[in-house]
């Protein structure tokens, strides 16, 4: 008899109420919330190592440098983004490779690319502060301001006017629109 009043007791503390059921679940929750923050954390963390420290550039993390603005600068709390100085970078290798024979990759060159990425970076952060300068006093890029530019660049180049668009992207591998965006407008507004 004893037993069976022991296991009785035993039963009902064991059984769940729907109290204790909740409160198991919010525990639950919150372990698994836990978890998945402190995951999400160190994987940015170890991300960001990556980058920085041993410059990964692999196919992954330069479509996760798209959606995660990864800083390479900042000016007035306006970020810089990792990938734009990217694709800048890889613009001016295409131009430089295209217009002379010149190995990116070749150690002789170390030296040589360091300070062309330098420049670059310099150079964002330039552009950076005169798109905030232009934003504050009110200064705005017209339409025609872009398309004039764009026939001087056109003439330069000395092909026919509708072929730019060919020649933009076998130079610097980038369609008329990126190359309004990231050359023709900071172009105009200086």
């Amino acid at each position: 008899m004893d037993n069976s009043i022991e296991a009785h007791q035993e039963e009902q503390s064991t059984a769940l109420t729907p109290q204790t059921s909740s409160r198991q679940r919010r525990r639950l929750a919150l372990k698994l919330s836990v978890v998945i923050f402190l995951v999400v954390i160190f994987g940015l963390a170890g991300l960001a190592y990556g980058v920085y420290a041993r410059g990964w550039q692999g196919g992954v993390v330069r479509s996760m440098e798209e959606v995660i603005p990864l800083p390479v600068a900042l000016v007035y709390w306006r970020i810089v983004r990792l990938s734009d100085y990217n694709q800048r970078f890889g613009a001016y290798q295409r131009a430089i490779t295209y217009h002379q024979a010149f190995d990116f990759a070749d150690p002789k060159n170390r030296d040589v690319v360091k300070q062309q990425k330098d420049a670059l970076l310099q150079r964002m952060i330039d552009l950076k502060l005169e798109e905030l300068e232009a934003r504050k006093r009110g200064i705005a890029v017209t339409a025609a301001d872009i398309e004039g530019e764009l026939s001087a660049i056109a003439a330069q180049s000395q092909g026919p006017p509708d072929k730019l668009d060919e020649l933009l992207v076998k130079i610097y591998g980038w369609k008329r629109s990126a190359f309004v965006d990231e050359v023709v407008v900071p172009q105009v507004r200086e």
